[in-house]
C-alpha cells in the first residue's frame, strides 16, 4: 500500500499464512479431521509523523551539512519481518531552476551562478544512543556527518530530470529490511465513541492497527465462544482490561466478560466514526534488526547569485511501501543490510540509459530471471507496463531500449524518466533515463 505525504501516518497490513492440517488416524482405525486455517501476521510499523528539513547555507546547529534534517525513524513492531521501498521526492524551484549535481565535489566547485547543490540521502549506520543524539550516519572512526559523499554505502544522491517537463522534481530511492519482534506485547485498547472528540488520540497516532469491534452478544458459552474463534479474532473485556484470542486458537469462556467480534478489516485513522467502538493494539518492538532511520544531507555552491533559501528545494515527500516478508527471505538479504537498509550488489552493470548508450549488462543469480519492466514518472507514479520485443530487448543477459524510444519517452509530458526492472526473486531496481 502506498503513502504519498510528508508527515506519513499508518501503514498496516496483513500477510496470510497458511497452517497445514490433515487427518490424523486414531489408534482403533477411525480418523480425526483437522480442518486447514489462516492465520493473518499483524504488521505495525510505527514512523514519524512531522520531519524539519532546512536550508543550513551556514551549518548552523549541524554537523556539517548544508541540508538540515531531523531523522525518519523506522521502527517495526510487527509479528513478522518487513521490507520498505522508500522513495523520496525533492521539488526545485521550476521559475529559476537549480542544477543538482552527481557528487558533492561537483558542488563544492561549482561556478555556476543559478546554483548547483548536491542533495542525498543518509541511512543511519546503528542506533543512536539516546535521544536526541544525531545518530550514527558514518562508521569511520573519528568522522561524521560532515564527511558523508556520495562513495558512502549508505548515502543515495537525488537524481534530477533533464527534461524541462520533470526539471523540477528529483528523487532518491531506498530499501529497508526490518526485523520481527519475536514475542510482541501487545496492549489493546477500547474506545467507544461518545463525541469526535473522544477520537483524537486515536486518529493522531503515529501508527495503529485499529479494528472496528462489535459486541457479541451470541457468545454465552464455551462452545459458542470456540465456534466465534474459528471465524475470526474475538476481544474479551474484563475489568476494564482487553485481550485478544486470535482466530484458529482457543480460549477459555469466562462469565461476566464482554466478547466483540470483528471483521479484520484495518480502519484508518482519520476515518472512524462517533457511533462505533474500535479496538486498537500498541505493540512493543524488536529490540534487535527491527529499526532503522535516515535523514537528509547536502552541499551547495558558493557562488550562487542568490542567497540559498526554502524556495530554491521547496519540499521533499515520502513515499513509501511496507509489506511483509517471510523469515526466510529476510533472512537471505539481512548480512546485506547495515543498521536495516539493503545494499545488496547490483543486477546491473549501470543505471542510467541515454539514447547512445542505451544497453546494460544483467548479472543474475543462478535461478534468477527478470519478471516485469514498467516505465514510470521521476516520482514513480503512473506505471506502463512494457513488453518485451517491442518497447525493450532481453535475452537474460543485457537489456536494451532503442534510442527512439529513450527520445519520445523523455519528451512525453509530464516525462518518463525511469524503468523499474522487477526480478523473480522480488527484487526490484531503477534505471534512469538520460
Amino acid at each position: 500500500m502506498r503513502n504519498k505525504k510528508l508527515l506519513s501516518t499508518v501503514v498496516a497490513s496483513a500477510l496470510v499464512a497458511t497452517i497445514m492440517a490433515v487427518p490424523v488416524m486414531a489408534d482403533d482405525g477411525g480418523s480425526v479431521d483437522v480442518d486447514v486455517t489462516t492465520k493473518n501476521a499483524v504488521i505495525r510499523v510505527e514512523v514519524p509523523t512531522t520531519l524539519a528539513v532546512a536550508i543550513n547555507q551556514f551549518e548552523k546547529g549541524d554537523s556539517g551539512s548544508q541540508i538540515f534534517s531531523g531523522d525518519f525513524d523506522i521502527t517495526n513492531k510487527s509479528e513478522i519481518p518487513v521490507k520498505l521501498q522508500v522513495t523520496s521526492t525533492a521539488t526545485l524551484d521550476s521559475a529559476s531552476p537549480i542544477t543538482l549535481v552527481s557528487s558533492k565535489k561537483a558542488a563544492e566547485d561549482s561556478k555556476e551562478a543559478n546554483g548547483e547543490a548536491w542533495l542525498a540521502v543518509a541511512a543511519q549506520t546503528s542506533a543512536r544512543a539516546q535521544a536526541g543524539d544525531p545518530g550514527n550516519y558514518i562508521e569511520e572512526s573519528g568522522k561524521g556527518i560532515k564527511d558523508l559523499t556520495e562513495a558512502n554505502d549508505n548515502v543515495v544522491t537525488f537524481a534530477q530530470g533533464t527534461e524541462d517537463a520533470t526539471k523540477a522534481t528529483a528523487t532518491a530511492d531506498q530499501t529497508f529490511y526490518l526485523a520481527a519482534e519475536d514475542t510482541p506485547t501487545v496492549t489493546y485498547t477500547k474506545v467507544t465513541a461518545a463525541d469526535a472528540d473522544a477520537l483524537v488520540p486515536l486518529n493522531k497516532i503515529s501508527y495503529a492497527q485499529i479494528y472496528e469491534i462489535t459486541a457479541a452478544t451470541t457468545i454465552t458459552s464455551q462452545s459458542t465462544l470456540d465456534t466465534a474463534v474459528a471465524a475470526g479474532d474475538v476481544y474479551v473485556e474484563n475489568g476494564g482490561t482487553i485481550t485478544r484470542i486470535e482466530k484458529g486458537t482457543s480460549g477459555t469462556y469466562a462469565a461476566g466478560s464482554t466478547y466483540y467480534t470483528t471483521t479484520g478489516t484495518k480502519v484508518t485513522p482519520g476515518t472512524l466514526a462517533v457511533n462505533k467502538i474500535y479496538v486498537y493494539g500498541e505493540a512493543s518492538a524488536a529490540t534487535t534488526g527491527g529499526n532503522a532511520g535516515f535523514r537528509y544531507i547536502g552541499k551547495l555552491s558558493e557562488d550562487k547569485t542568490t542567497a540559498w533559501s526554502e524556495a530554491d528545494i521547496k519540499k521533499i515527500v515520502i513515499d513509501y511501501d511496507i509489506t511483509g516478508v517471510t523469515s526466510t527471505g529476510y533472512d537471505e538479504v539481512k548480512d546485506d543490510c547495515t543498521y536495516g537498509l539493503y545494499g545488496g550488489s547490483s543486477y546491473l552493470s549501470a543505471t542510467t540509459l541515454t539514447a547512445t548508450a542505451n544497453s546494460v549488462t544483467l548479472s543474475l543469480p543462478n535461478g534468477v530471471t527478470l519478471s516485469k519492466v514498467e516505465l514510470i514518472h521521476a516520482d514513480g507514479t503512473a506505471p506502463i507496463t512494457l513488453t518485451n520485443g517491442n518497447q525493450y530487448t532481453s535475452n537474460g543477459t543485457t537489456f536494451a531500449v532503442s534510442a527512439s524510444n529513450i527520445s519520445n519517452w523523455l519528451k512525453a509530458s509530464p516525462a518518463y524518466n525511469k524503468i523499474k526492472l522487477t526480478f523473480s526473486d522480488k527484487k526490484s531496481e531503477i534505471i534512469t533515463l538520460q
